[in-house]
Formats: C-alpha cells, sequence, structure tokens
C-alpha cells in the first residue's frame, strides 16, 4: 500500500500562496517516490484547490473558521472520511500542541512545518528551513524528545527547476534586477520597490512577479506600464527563468529568497513579515544577503539609496551569489520526503 500524507494549509490574498506552494513541492516529491497525497484547505479566497488538483493531488475545502478548535474538529473529520493517513503534515502558523492533539487518532505521525518557534508541538518531525545560528536550541524544548528535527536551508523545499536553474545561470552583465515579494504582498512591497528603482535611476530591465491575488494588482499595472523597461508577469509559471536572468532580486524573507540562493541570484531583501526580519539579518551578517529594511519602514527614498548601492556593488554581489549556492543546494524537498517515507521502511 502505498503511503498517504495529508496535508493542512491555507492560501488567500491575506494569507499568501507561500504555505501552500511549499507543501506541494513536498507532495510533488513524495508522489513521485510512491506516496498518495490529499490536501485540506479553508475555503477562503484564493484557497488554490485548483492548483493543487492540477498538479495530480486531491483537495478538499474545509468550512472558513478562525477557531482552532473547530478547525482541527473539521480537519479531524475530513481525514477520518479519508479512511485515516500515514502522516498529518501542517504548514499554518496558528497551529500548536492543542490542535496537534485534537487530530493525533487519525494520523500515525504528525510533521510540522514550523512557523515562529514560539509554541510547544506534538509532532515526530518539526521542519524549518529558516537560518538561524541556534536553531536546536530554539526548537529542542518545544517538541518532543525524540522528534526529528529537520532545520535549516539544507532542508529548505525547492521546486526541482530551481535545482537545474543552478546549471544554466551566469554570471552578471544582464543588466536586469527582478522584483518580487511572493504570491500576496499585502503592504504592496511590489510598488515601493518599483518606485525606489525609478528614482535611483536604473536604467536596465525589470522583470516584476506577483500572483494573481495580488490585491495591488491594477495599481502595478499602472505603474509597471509608466515606466517602461518593467515586465510584469503575473503567476508566472517559470520562476526559475526569470531569476537566471537577473543580476539581483529584491524580495521579501520567504522561499523567493531561499530560490534566488540557490542559483546564485544576489537578493536585496524587504522584510514583509515580522517573522522574517530575524533571520534575514542574520543571512545578511553572514554574508549571503544584503538587508534593505523592514517595507513598514523604508520610504521610497532610502530604499532608492540602498538599490543603488547594492547594484554598484558588484564584488560583493558575486561573493554572495557563491555562498548561497553552497548554502541551499536545491535538494531539501528530496531530503524531507526520504525522511517521511523512511518511517515506514524503519518498521515506524
Amino acid at each position: 500500500m502505498p503511503m498517504k500524507i495529508v496535508f493542512r494549509a491555507d492560501a488567500s490574498a491575506e494569507i499568501g500562496i507561500g504555505h501552500v506552494m511549499r507543501c506541494l513541492t513536498l507532495a510533488d516529491e513524495l508522489a513521485r517516490l510512491g506516496g498518495v497525497c490529499l490536501f485540506l484547505c479553508r475555503e477562503l479566497r484564493g484557497h488554490m484547490a485548483g492548483t493543487i488538483r492540477d498538479r495530480g493531488h486531491k483537495a478538499l475545502l474545509l468550512p472558513d473558521t478562525d477557531d482552532l478548535a473547530e478547525d482541527a474538529a473539521f480537519t479531524r473529520q475530513a481525514v477520518e472520511r479519508e479512511g485515516g493517513t500515514d502522516w498529518l503534515v501542517t504548514d499554518h502558523y496558528g497551529i500548536a500542541r492543542d490542535w496537534e492533539e485534537a487530530v493525533a487518532a487519525v494520523s500515525r505521525r504528525i510533521c510540522v512545518i514550523g512557523g515562529p518557534a514560539d509554541r510547544e508541538h506534538l509532532c515526530d518531525i518539526l521542519h524549518d528551513q529558516n537560518y538561524f545560528h541556534d536553531h536546536e536550541a530554539m526548537w529542542r524544548p518545544l517538541v518532543p524528545a525524540a522528534a526529528d528535527l529537520l532545520l535549516g536551508p539544507r532542508f529548505a523545499l525547492l521546486r526541482p527547476e530551481f535545482l537545474e536553474a543552478r546549471k544554466r545561470r551566469g554570471m552578471e552583465g544582464r543588466n536586469r534586477v527582478l522584483v518580487t515579494f511572493g504570491g500576496g504582498d499585502v503592504p504592496n512591497a511590489t510598488e515601493l520597490a518599483l518606485r525606489a528603482l525609478a528614482l535611483a535611476g536604473f536604467d536596465g530591465g525589470a522583470d516584476v512577479a506577483v500572483g494573481g491575488a495580488n490585491p495591488h494588482l491594477a495599481a502595478l499595472e499602472k505603474v509597471a506600464s509608466r515606466m517602461g523597461n518593467v515586465r510584469l508577469h503575473v503567476s508566472p509559471r517559470d520562476m526559475a527563468s526569470l531569476m537566471a536572468e537577473a543580476d539581483f532580486a529584491i524580495c521579501g524573507g520567504g522561499v523567493t529568497l531561499f530560490e534566488g540562493l540557490c542559483i546564485g541570484m544576489p537578493s536585496l531583501v524587504v522584510s514583509i513579515a515580522a517573522n522574517q526580519s530575524l533571520a534575514v539579518r542574520l543571512l545578511a551578517e553572514d554574508g549571503y544577503a544584503r538587508f534593505a529594511g523592514e517595507a513598514r519602514s523604508l520610504t521610497v527614498e532610502l530604499l532608492a539609496e540602498r538599490i543603488a548601492a547594492f547594484a554598484g556593488a558588484d564584488a560583493e554581489r558575486r561573493a554572495m551569489a557563491a555562498k548561497g549556492m553552497e548554502l541551499v543546494d536545491g535538494r531539501g524537498a528530496a531530503r524531507v520526503a526520504e525522511r517521511l517515507l523512511g518511517w515506514r521502511e524503519a518498521g515506524a
């Protein structure tokens, strides 16, 4: 019998698409290795169930509730109707031990794709691909003693095309920049970056990648059309190629940053979420990226200064690209999938 894996993750214009997208990356790898995957998502605007099904996985919509006890009950009932599962994988920053205890009876194992290390979890595997110096010390007191910790960029859940893009990326000289802040970008850091690019006098081309659910899409289309040297890509199918063509990126501190590190694309990072800032600052201190600041505190003028400085720092960007490719090798999804499937092989 193939191993069954249920994912509990949400997407919406407000939440963004990152939780579902990284789970999809893991699900694709698990399916390639023989697993059968089901997604449970709240019925929110932009839930991505269609995208999940297009990738060959089953997706069911749960009633929309902010009450985590109700959410656990809906999840438990859905898994029960499917006959239980070998693994329940959660990627949801509101979930903690109480929720996991409520669903534990319908899953042999639980894997948590971790958010902030500020709550206890009842899990067998804790995955956190962020970059911290004291990673294990942060998480070990919050999980059972026997839990397996999969920590750091070595386990970054990246799609296979980013591993392929490493092979074809050349060095700089294209005079192009990539601007992207994920699928949602509630604070509209994309427009901030575009206006700063114009003020900085950047005379190259810009590729701007946004999600279809971006609440600022109409305004971004107007700004891009006025600038003239901007190509706007809505839900692009080949982000790896856009990255491979860019000298550098202006981006957020989520999965896009790790994708860029993997293929050797230097990044000027604007944090758009509070939980990104610490890890991004550490990456910057260690020479893997440059931190421009938090979107909520940056002005167009200040960001323009930092863009101009980064665009002129050729030697730093070359060193950053090489270091990034060493830190993130693009094989994280395979490592996590093999660990999940390995429980059965080990007789667990």
